[in-house]
Parts: C-alpha cells; sequence; structure tokens
C-alpha cells in the first residue's frame, strides 16, 4: 500500500516512506516500515500519522 501511494502521487518511495516513517515511530530510522507499522497497529499508527498532519498543519498555519 505504501509503494502503490508513492506511484499514485509519482513520488519516490523516500518522499512517502520517511515522513510516514517518522510521523509512526518518530525516528528517521526503524526496522521495515511494514512490520513497524503491523507491530505497532492500525489504530495506534493512524492516530500517530493523524497527529503529525496536525502538527504539520499548526506549523504552516504559524
Amino acid at each position: 500500500m505504501i509503494e502503490a501511494t508513492a506511484t499514485e502521487l509519482d513520488v519516490g518511495m523516500g518522499k512517502v516512506g520517511m515522513p510516514l516513517r517518522v510521523a509512526v515511530t518518530g525516528a528517521g530510522q526503524s526496522p521495515a516500515l511494514d512490520l513497524t507499522l503491523f507491530l505497532i497497529g492500525k489504530e495506534r499508527s493512524a492516530q500517530r500519522i493523524s497527529k503529525a498532519i496536525d502538527f504539520v498543519a499548526d506549523r504552516i498555519n504559524s
């Protein structure tokens, strides 16, 4: 799904994967992203992504 999103947006995997990794883990390095998302869980991952989006939006609006 991550690769499909990168393809759909016509961007490289790094443009999707790295921000997603930072949003979910808070770090630039982690085990494989698909494994990390699986282990964190869908609900918790979604909460962390939402929090990261809110953070970025607040920074843009400041």
